[in-house]
């Protein structure tokens, strides 16, 4: 059940050492948090609705070129910002 939930509901997705990301939240759902650990890293997601045009996702306030996260079990605590489009209405 936790595995649908967060693989279907949030979208989150782990192939090999990267996280995908694609929610697919209900139009009522503004944002979300989730914090996620890797060994001896810690990983914590901001999922918010306000974006115009093309998702876009932010590590450490970095801009990345698609929707993953690079997964290191290096001990650092990272902040991770995916800004969607704004649900309809």
């Amino acid at each position: 059940m936790y595995r649908l939930l967060v693989e279907s509901l949030l979208g989150i997705r782990r192939e090999g050492d990267r996280l995908s990301l694609e929610p697919c939240l209900p139009d009522h759902w503004p944002s979300f948090e989730l914090s996620y650990r890797f060994g001896r890293s810690f990983y914590e997601f901001v999922v918010t609705r306000s974006a115009q045009g093309r998702p876009t996702l932010h590590v450490d306030g970095a801009l990345q070129p698609d929707l993953s996260v690079l997964l290191r079990d290096d001990g650092h605590h990272y902040r991770i910002a995916l800004d969607l489009a704004a649900a309809p209405g």
